[in-house]
């Protein structure tokens, strides 16, 4: 027996979520660079394109999905064996982690993650108001690169 699948259309919160999503790619490549935040290796050096590498996940915080702040760009893969920095930084794999922690707050201060930690508290719940927010407020960051 033939099973038949529907095919479920994204929830207008999702489709405005991956606008923006794109919009935060394209601020993060004008500025930092097109290379992974943690191995510096250039976007063209990968098999896969840069992703959007959330510092605090986005399980655990999901206010700081859209957040500039929570958010760098990283080399990733969608085989897990394949050693990249957004596959070793979710599998734990030591000492890679280790580094990519210190490079964090290095490069981002000693305090970042309790910052972020702290400004979660204090917003909302994403929600479809607030993702049209940041498209907008994204658009406007991006016509002042």
């Amino acid at each position: 027996m033939k099973r038949s699948y529907i095919k479920r259309s994204k929830s207008p919160r999702k489709k405005v979520i991956g606008k923006v999503k794109l919009l935060m790619r394209q601020i993060l490549k004008l500025r930092d660079g097109d290379a992974c935040f943690f191995c510096g290796k250039p976007g063209s050096h990968f098999l896969y394109p840069l992703s959007l590498f959330h510092i605090l996940p986005v399980s655990r915080y999901p206010k700081l999905e859209l957040e500039l702040e929570n958010t760098v760009l990283a080399c990733w893969s969608k085989e897990y064996e394949y050693r990249c920095c957004h596959n070793d930084w979710e599998l734990h794999r030591q000492p890679k982690r280790k580094q990519m922690e210190e490079k964090l707050l290095l490069v981002k201060g000693a305090n970042y993650i309790e910052a972020l930690k702290i400004q979660d508290k204090c917003i909302y719940k994403l929600n479809e108001q607030k993702a049209n927010w940041y498209l907008k407020y994204y658009k406007q960051i991006l016509e002042a690169l």
